[in-house]
């Protein structure tokens, strides 16, 4: 099972398809694991390396305790890229992975060509933000509750979504992750300033969004 390590973290990550290929690296929301990505997978790998991994708190990196930063988060989507050694790469992010994507290309780091932002904001409201991370971990999400609603998950207007739209809500809802987060003890993404990535991704930057 690959692991890197950055800090004192165990951070889980695979690599699937063709190396030759161009490298493309995914970024899952809140409450799932690499796994988010499974109904896309065969497609992808028709034109890409696909690198996924699973964010602190998830599946099968560590947890550990205490609030999680977006550069903490950020950081540990490096330290994949650079464990997967590319030097060259996308970088596909939704909802949460897609504020790790911004954040990164505001890094503007060696080798990245272009980020596709997903479902996501540069900024939440914290009061929203801390709802939800409670919510799983009490015990997951209610029972009934569409995840996409309460994440606010728009239909995306992007062809590739077409399929996948529909596939990445039942993957949701039956992501052991909403059970798992609770008793692993970890996951609470802090809601101070460091969550709001407005102040460095500016309209002018040279970003290649």
């Amino acid at each position: 099972m690959p692991i890197v390590t950055n800090g004192s973290c165990r951070i889980y990550w695979r690599g699937d398809g063709d190396t030759t290929l161009p490298a493309l690296v995914l970024g899952n929301s809140l409450g799932t694991d690499h796994s988010l990505w499974d109904p896309m997978l065969q497609a992808l790998m028709k034109d890409f390396y696909v690198v996924r991994y699973d964010m602190r708190g998830h599946g099968g990196s560590e947890a550990p305790q205490g609030d999680y930063s977006l550069t903490q988060l950020t950081d540990d989507a490096q330290a994949v890229i650079a464990a997967a050694r590319l030097s060259s790469y996308d970088f596909w992010g939704i909802s949460l992975g897609g504020m790790v994507g911004m954040e990164l290309a505001a890094r503007k780091p060696t080798g990245l060509r272009h980020v596709v932002l997903s479902n996501t904001a540069a900024e939440f409201d914290a009061g929203i933000w801390d709802a939800r991370m409670a919510a799983l971990k009490q015990g997951g999400m209610p029972e009934g509750v569409n995840p996409l609603e309460i994440f606010n998950l728009s239909e995306p207007d992007m062809k590739l979504f077409d399929s996948f739209s529909k596939q990445l809500q039942e993957k949701i809802m039956q992501s052991p992750e909403w059970q798992k987060i609770s008793h692993k003890g970890g996951f609470e993404v802090t809601t101070d300033d460091d969550f709001d990535i407005n102040p460095v991704v500016g309209i002018d930057d040279d970003i290649p969004f």
